[in-house]
């Protein structure tokens, strides 16, 4: 995988979406910077998103857990991908 591999503190609210279908779409309109995914997220699920992103050679960031991108993520719930935004 490409990308740094680790993440220091909280990724900032305002610049980041989360979730599969906004980081879709963030994607295909061309916005986003980095992708973050956690590794326990069901693969079927997330494989679009990284698909796309490798294609447009978007840096993407492995993260442990689901809880682990959650807490990155500033929000109280897990999540499978987020995506850093312009």
């Amino acid at each position: 995988m490409q990308g740094d591999g680790c993440m220091d503190g909280y990724l900032s609210k305002k610049n980041i979406v989360i979730g599969v279908r906004q980081s879709l779409q963030a994607l295909i309109d061309g916005n986003v910077i980095k992708l973050y995914y956690a590794m326990d997220a069901e693969r079927h699920i997330i494989e679009e998103a990284l698909s796309l992103a490798r294609q447009k050679n978007i840096s993407i960031v492995e993260v442990e857990t689901m809880m682990q991108l959650g807490s990155f993520c500033d929000i109280k719930v897990k999540a499978a991908i987020a995506a850093e935004i312009m």
